[in-house]
């Protein structure tokens, strides 16, 4: 994966459903590329606070 990353819970989670429902990380938000932009266009609307939480998802081996 990029930037080194391993297999996620929810990768494996993602590539076991069969029930119709797909979900996927390969259109997340990249919002490490994009941090500036998006608090930029936050900025641009009069929001004076943001809250940014990272969790680090490991798997279960």
């Amino acid at each position: 994966d990029r930037d080194g990353r391993g297999i996620s819970n929810w990768d494996i989670f993602t590539d076991q459903q069969d029930n119709g429902k797909r979900y996927s990380n390969k259109g997340c938000t990249e919002f490490e590329k994009r941090y500036a932009e998006d608090i930029n266009i936050l900025a641009d609307a009069g929001i004076k606070a943001f809250r940014f939480f990272y969790l680090m998802a490991t798997a279960s081996a």
